[in-house]
């Protein structure tokens, strides 16, 4: 990821547990991943919970 060769790892580490935590949970996942979300609904809800 980007942010971690910037060396700014907190922001990478809290965007990677706020990805893990949509697609643990399931309600916004995508197609690809065993859901029926738009890509656009997955986004949204990470940037919600940023």
């Amino acid at each position: 990821m980007m942010l971690r060769y910037m060396e700014l790892n907190e922001y990478a580490d809290k965007i990677e547990s706020v990805c893990f935590d949509v697609i643990r949970e399931g309600k916004h996942r995508t197609a690809d991943l065993g859901g029926k979300a738009k890509c656009s609904e997955f986004t949204d809800e990470i940037c919600a919970r940023l």
